[in-house]
């Protein structure tokens, strides 16, 4: 399992986001300043090598927020009290 605060350090380091830009689970992939179809890749490639989890373009393509990125990838594999809603 990992944690949320973990979750998001990844996608913090790997979109290579401002150091003053504020994310959490509700943040809307659309509003972050770094959001392309490689960063689309990228969250592919984490779901696959932090979960096992394979997922196609499509899917990522539906995403709205980091909560939803979590709930595709299935939230049981984070600590529950952090993606309650």
């Amino acid at each position: 399992m990992m944690t949320t605060d973990r979750f998001l350090v990844i996608i913090r380091e790997d979109l290579e986001l401002d150091p003053n830009e504020f994310i959490h689970i509700d943040t809307e992939f659309a509003s972050l300043s770094v959001y392309d179809s490689m960063s689309k890749l990228f969250l592919i490639t984490l779901a696959d090598e932090h979960f096992d989890v394979t997922l196609e373009a499509s899917q990522i393509d539906t995403l709205t927020t980091i909560r939803s990125f979590m709930e595709l990838i299935g939230v049981e594999k984070f600590e529950l009290e952090t993606v309650a809603k």
